[in-house]
């Protein structure tokens, strides 16, 4: 049995709400009396965040080479959360590691391109070290891009004088070293000298269309019939949103009255995009109410209702928005299973709007499917006999009973 969202049998119900397997990345070595015993002072962990961004940047850049009409996906910068999993002796070695999951699977090309391109631009930044201050001077800068991300430009700023850092990855037979040397003598200038000649910047791409995003509504205005909202998305922007049937104005208010329980609202209408930002939501012709309140779950159900049109696959429009009553359903199942004390299982998005509950070990998988129009698909599977049980039911009582029977 498989499902469209992250994770799967082999996965186990320890990882129920992710189902993330670390993936090795990259080793950050750090050389100097102050790194001995393999120890990193607190000021030089900044090291390793100006690492991963200088990395997204460029990751972000081949994505958007690859895509130029698209927005970056939403979920792109969550499969570059980089996590410190070791420090080896010698000094300090940050042995840094990529969690990888399905989600992130069809991102894992840009994130290799990206730390290749950082890679590289460093390689040929230390090229400018043994030419003469003349040669130096006349450089090509306009490819050196990322000397425009702060946190490249930066790397080894926090490294006291005569230490060492250097960068170490699978694709590297050496080590790259980030000096104040090269710091000084090439990045920095480079940097200065891009400012003045970067073209000045394009004017915003403006595009128009019909869509739905999820967010809290904070305000409603009758007379003029519209509403300020904070998105799920996009940053979490406060934009306005405008409609035309006075019906939704005691929909929106039944939101602002129930806030202090956290409802989250999905609306539909057009959506006008300034190039990546949105800018504003006109012609809102449905209000959506998910009650998530305060479980453990409920942060899981706020970022599947986030997720946009094109979530799977946004060249070919894979992934709809995840359904409010789908969510709803599987919620309620949720509660069955606490006032049960049944383990919680993996709670994934289906590319039909719908979303599959999953409870996996290695004697027994057992799921739930809820598609968008709130049908159940139950199943049951033991790996020693492969006795299955599968059935559809539109009974969510079933649904229970069925999390309830199969409970180990």
């Amino acid at each position: 049995m498989t499902h469209d969202g992250p994770g799967g049998a082999e996965d186990g119900a320890a990882d129920s709400m992710e189902n993330i397997v670390p993936q090795a990345f990259a080793r950050l070595h750090m050389e100097g009396l102050q790194f001995a015993n393999a120890r990193i002072p607190v000021d030089s962990l900044a090291e390793l965040l100006r690492y991963q961004q200088s990395v997204l940047t460029a990751a972000t850049s081949a994505w958007r080479s690859a895509h130029p009409n698209d927005p970056v996906p939403e979920d792109f910068a969550e499969g570059m959360h980089l996590t410190l999993s070791d420090v080896e002796d010698g000094s300090a070695t940050s042995v840094l590691e990529r969690p990888q999951a399905r989600a992130y699977e069809k991102y894992n090309d840009y994130y290799e391109a990206g730390r290749v391109d950082v890679e590289q631009t460093l390689e040929h930044l230390h090229e400018y070290l043994v030419v003469s201050p003349e040669d130096r001077s006349k450089a090509d800068v306009s490819g050196f891009y990322l000397l425009d991300e702060p946190a490249f430009l930066n790397l080894g700023a926090s490294m006291p004088l005569g230490s060492k850092f250097e960068i170490l990855t699978p694709s590297l037979k050496d080590g790259i070293e980030v000096s104040s040397e090269l710091r000084e003598m090439v990045m920095l200038p480079f940097a200065e000298r891009r400012q003045t000649i970067s073209d000045p910047p394009k004017p915003a791409r403006r595009v128009e269309k019909g869509g739905e995003i999820a967010g809290h509504i904070i305000k409603v205005n009758a007379d003029t019939r519209s509403f300020s909202m904070v998105t799920a998305k996009y940053g979490g922007i406060q934009v306005r949103g405008t409609y035309k049937k006075d019906s939704l104005t005691a929909d929106i208010r039944q939101l602002l009255e129930r806030k202090e329980h956290g409802p989250l609202a999905r609306v539909k209408g057009t959506l006008h995009f300034e190039g990546e930002r949105l800018e504003r939501l006109d012609n809102v012709t449905e209000v959506q109410l998910l009650e998530t309140g305060k479980n453990p779950w409920s942060n899981r159900f706020f970022t599947l209702a986030a997720l946009g049109a094109g979530w799977e696959d946004a060249d070919a429009q894979a992934g709809a928005p995840i359904a409010f009553p789908a969510l709803d359903a599987a919620g309620q199942i949720l509660l069955e299973c606490e006032s049960i004390d049944r383990v919680l299982p993996g709670i994934f998005p289906l590319t039909d709007g719908g979303v599959q509950l999953e409870w996996a070990t290695s004697q027994r998988v057992t799921s739930i499917e809820i598609s968008p129009d709130v049908r159940f698909t139950l199943f049951d599977l033991l790996t020693e006999t492969n006795q299955v049980e599968e059935e559809e039911t539109a009974s969510l009582q079933d649904a229970k009973d069925f999390a309830a029977r199969t409970k180990e």
